[in-house]
């Protein structure tokens, strides 16, 4: 009710955000949101950098800058402090939800850090796997959570992916295991071109190179996957892709990735990967599109002597096999490099954050590696034609360059969080001309020199208002009663108040690096209507949306009602009994 509440007096401040939506600004997270995960009852999980000299800048007091989970439906400045300490330093790891909506993360870090004592408080992290349990839905009597921890992998990995497949297990892809300087790399001794499961096979060597890894390096870190429909792992790596077949992996030892889809020429491009980094979303699936598996990847950074950020979009259907070809869509309005897309209820797909130019990396403040930030928001329709995909929404007012993200909430609204280069105009002046401000580089203790200088380190939480929150005509539908747990395909009912026209599903987020392999959205099917009972069918398998937390949608043309979190499983199919007559 309250946040139903405050969107109404939102509604109100400007006619014309009912078409373009409104940004506010709804705290400071306390810490600098590197890797953030969605949780049930609407938190947050916050993961930033531990903070070295001259950067003397700990988020939170005794040197625990690594973790907050933090409420980010909150109208204030207040915010909760505090997950459990990690204690295997995860910056700059992999991360994913896992089928029981706990969060996985992968590698890290390899950096230790001591008090003044020389007592350790946060190991090397670059070979660790744990797992963050959360609080469970409207669990009252819990507060933060627990961290455990399977063994060590047997190898480090800094900048990995990792995605949850069909069954609930997780791969994991590449990184690197040293941190490298990209205009020095040593692939002898920085890069790691292997991929594993978290539960691993029981033939073959585990780890398995990968040689795509090993031609790509060292624009091979955080590289994008995507769990498809036939349980297959889509792989892209710079501009090479392939096909990965975990079935084939647990039953052959010598199984081999597929190469049958053609290669994304760079044409005037730079490699569609970190530093030059783009996103990459898997399309929605709906009845329209009779759930067609399609992969879209948008911007990163143009072939030009100063890097500039490329507008370009690109779309293929991996399941197209060697027919598959990539075929660009509408440019983005907004160029963007080191862009966040989020999936939204509506099935349409907002593009925030982002440089003009430039590339990603660099310590916190002391390497600026890009400038100009993108304010401007633009939002993909996938169902529009060719010429009008795109609409220009309300610019963000805060900047988030390098180490920023984006999330969907389960209100309907949208955070940015993040970005830890805020000193840019410092360093490059504000037009990206001018010299650096004097004794701000490198960044000493901020605010003692003359003029003042600008902390690197972005803690407000910014939250979008998407237009369909504001519509006053189309009344918002709300969903009094659903199940907490479906397994797939089978038929479960929803109870509503108002018009309903439409159900969607969308897994739950956690984003890094402009990676996010766990969003995911499906038009569900509505097999028959009870006065305010819906009878739905839940997705065919875990190819299409991987087990996991994820939020359910009823709309009304177009408006979205809160969502609720149902967790999905492989089980026994179970069908609700459907109304004679209805």
């Amino acid at each position: 009710a309250s946040v139903f509440l405050s969107l109404l007096s939102l509604g109100a401040t400007a006619a014309q955000s009912q078409s373009s939506g409104i940004w506010d600004v709804v705290g400071n997270s306390g810490v600098t949101c590197i890797h953030t995960m969605l949780l049930p009852n609407s938190k947050l999980m916050c993961i930033e950098r531990p903070h070295k000299g001259p950067v003397r800048l700990n988020s939170l007091a005794g040197g625990r800058g690594a973790d907050g989970v933090k409420p980010p439906l909150a109208s204030s400045s207040t915010f909760e402090d505090g997950a459990p300490l990690v204690y295997a330093n995860s910056f700059c790891g992999g991360h994913v939800q896992m089928a029981n909506g706990s969060i996985l993360v992968i590698g890290g870090d390899r950096q230790e850090w001591h008090d003044e004592a020389g007592n350790n408080f946060l190991v090397s992290g670059g070979a660790a796997r744990r797992v963050y349990t959360p609080c469970g839905p409207g669990d009252a009597t819990c507060t933060m959570g627990t961290w455990s921890t399977f063994s060590d992998m047997t190898s480090h990995r800094w900048y990995p992916t990792v995605v949850t497949l069909h069954d609930g297990n997780q791969i994991i892809i590449g990184g690197s295991v040293e941190n490298i300087n990209m205009q020095t790399p040593d692939p002898a001794h920085n890069n790691n071109p292997t991929y594993e499961y978290l539960n691993a096979p029981s033939v073959g060597t585990w780890p398995k190179t990968l040689p795509v890894l090993t031609w790509a390096f060292p624009h091979s870190l955080y590289p994008l996957a995507a769990s498809m429909p036939s349980g297959r792992v889509f792989l892209f790596v710079s501009n090479e892709s392939l096909i990965i077949d975990p079935a084939q992996d647990f039953k052959d030892p010598n199984a081999m990735e597929s190469h049958d889809i053609p290669d994304l020429l760079p044409t005037k491009h730079s490699p569609w990967i970190y530093p030059h980094t783009a996103t990459m979303t898997v399309l929605p699936m709906t009845l329209k599109n009779n759930y067609t598996f399609k992969i879209q990847i948008c911007g990163g950074s143009k072939l030009t002597p100063r890097p500039y950020a490329s507008n370009s979009c690109v779309q293929i259907n991996p399941d197209d096999g060697p027919a598959a070809a990539w075929t660009a869509v509408d440019p983005m309005p907004n160029a963007r490099l080191m862009p966040d897309s989020v999936i939204l209820p509506d099935g349409k797909i907002l593009y925030v954050n982002g440089a003009g130019w430039g590339q990603a990396g660099g310590d916190a403040g002391l390497a600026q590696y890009a400038a100009d930030p993108v304010f401007g928001v633009d939002l993909f329709d996938p169902e529009a034609p060719s010429g009008s995909q795109w609409t220009s929404l309300a610019n963000a007012t805060v900047a988030r360059l390098y180490h920023s993200g984006a999330l969907l909430l389960p209100s309907g609204h949208v955070i940015t969080s993040g970005s830890e280069m805020q000193n840019y105009a410092d360093f490059w002046g504000p037009n990206g001309t001018s010299a650096p401000k004097p004794n701000c580089f490198p960044v000493a203790h901020n605010g003692t020199s003359s003029p003042p200088c600008t902390s690197p380190f972005e803690q407000r939480i910014e939250r979008f208002t998407p237009p369909y929150l504001l519509n006053l005509t189309i009344p918002r539908p709300n969903i009094t009663a659903a199940p907490t747990t479906l397994t797939y395909n089978s038929t479960f009912k929803i109870t509503v108040t108002g018009s309903v026209d439409r159900v969607t599903l969308i897994r739950y987020g956690s984003t890094t690096h402009s990676l996010n392999t766990d969003q995911r959205f499906m038009e569900l099917p509505i097999v028959a209507k009870n006065g305010n009972d819906l009878y739905l069918v839940a997705p065919p398998s875990g190819g299409y949306m991987p087990p996991g937390n994820h939020m359910l949608w009823a709309l009304n043309q177009g408006v979205p009602s809160l969502a609720a979190t149902v967790n999905i499983q492989a089980g026994p199919q179970t069908n609700e009994p459907i109304p004679a007559g209805s």
